[in-house]
């Protein structure tokens, strides 16, 4: 197995660029790759990588090479991609594709979605032909064990998103199910906010913003929990509320004493604003919950921290899982020679069969006996010699019995 790539780690975003395949080229590369011996093939693109991975007998030496002057040749910009281009065989090929399953190799450490363009990719690569028996084992097992390795070591559980860690924070600190909620901002950050309440099951969300746009669509979404009230009137909202998210980008504060001084009861706060939405007065003053980013980053760190220590404890299962693939690999090599026994055996099966029910003047039911039984002689007449093949773990050997057997018992071709 080979794989060819272009990653984040080392290649700036324009060259990946360069690099990620349209469909047209990734099915003009497989015919490309096949014609060199690579019949077997998968096309990883997402924006933080473009990789290639193929199967290829080990015999043929010159494969690789050829493969990696097949892929540089339908990317764009060549001598921009090849000093980022990286190269791996056999063992350490297979272990990328089961890191990038898990996680492991991306920009944002133990991500999920991977998971799905994995899928797609196994997916469009059966549908141009490029798939194949082992590539799919191949795949389904780097799945498989990518689930594994997150139930085990729940790496994504850590979350990184400033906005999430705070939401959680601030659910933590008040619970927010049930509850009216006010949310200060009109952005993407606002607009995240009010997803991750709606997650949390707050019962009212009260969306202050300038412009009404804004909480029209988030409306759309939520009908029933959002309510616009215009950005002069955030004081009256602030103090219906049992928390409140700013996330502004106002160069000043738009929540300090004046805005707080009528509520019967402090909300909770959380300020996602650079630079700070919410006095730092309000909390000294009044002793008030309030989470700002400077606090949000340092739980981000640790989290960052505790994910990078359950990737490392997941490697030993990942490579456990590689080696009981490349088992399975080792094993296929002889698959041919299996079907060609199997195929002359059923032959001989049918044709005793026919004979002995026609001979024999067996009725029904005998005939079925018969048949039952000569079906499990023929099966442990070859259980012994399919044991070995399997059993054969040297490429030589492989080759020798496989030839030898084919030689044997191939079907003679009419």
């Amino acid at each position: 197995m080979g794989v060819l790539g272009v990653s984040f780690h080392t290649a700036p975003l324009d060259v990946r660029a360069n690099a990620a395949l349209s469909d047209r080229q990734k099915t003009d590369l497989a015919k490309m790759l096949s014609e060199i011996g690579a019949q077997q093939s998968l096309f990883l693109c997402t924006c933080n990588r473009s990789e290639v991975y193929y199967l290829y007998e080990q015999q043929n030496k010159t494969t690789p090479q050829k493969a990696e002057q097949c892929f540089l040749q339908i990317c764009k910009a060549e001598c921009e991609i090849k000093p980022h281009l990286y190269h791996l065989l056999g063992t350490s090929a297979m272990e990328q594709l089961f890191r990038v399953a898990a996680g492991l190799d991306s920009m944002i450490l133990g991500e999920d979605q991977i998971l799905v363009q994995l899928h797609d990719a196994a997916v469009f690569s059966r549908a141009i032909g490029a798939g194949g028996k082992q590539l799919n084992r191949i795949v389904q097992n780097a799945v498989a064990c990518a689930k594994a390795v997150k139930t085990a070591y729940p790496i994504s559980s850590q979350p990184l998103s400033m906005c999430y860690i705070g939401m959680k924070q601030l659910h933590h600190a008040v619970n927010l199910a049930q509850k009216t909620v006010c949310v200060i901002g009109g952005g993407k950050m606002a607009a995240l906010a009010v997803r991750y309440l709606a997650d949390f099951e707050a019962e009212k969300i009260l969306l202050c913003s300038r412009s009404f746009e804004t909480a029209k669509r988030l409306q759309q979404q939520y009908p029933n929990q959002i309510e616009w009230i215009p950005f002069a009137e955030r004081k009256k909202a602030i103090c219906k509320s049992c928390a409140v998210i700013c996330a502004t980008s106002a160069p000043h504060f738009v929540v300090t004493q004046t805005e707080v001084e009528d509520c019967p009861q402090l909300p909770a706060f959380l300020d996602l604003a650079v630079p700070r939405d919410v006095c730092p007065e309000i909390a000294v003053g009044n002793k008030a919950f309030l989470l700002d980013v400077d606090n949000l980053k340092q739980t981000g760190k640790e989290n960052m921290q505790k994910r990078r220590l359950l990737a490392k404890q997941s490697e030993k299962d990942i490579s456990r899982a590689v080696v009981q693939t490349e088992q399975w690999l080792v094993a296929c090599a002889v698959d041919a020679p299996i079907q060609t026994l199997k195929a002359k055996v059923e032959q001989v099966e049918k044709d005793t069969a026919t004979l002995l029910c026609e001979r024999l003047e067996l009725n029904s039911h005998q005939q079925k006996l018969l048949k039952k039984l000569l079906h499990a002689g023929m099966n442990r007449l070859l259980k012994e010699p399919i044991a070995q093949l399997k059993s054969l773990n040297d490429e030589q050997q492989q080759k020798h019995f496989s030839d030898m057997v084919e030689y044997l018992f191939a079907q003679q071709k009419e």
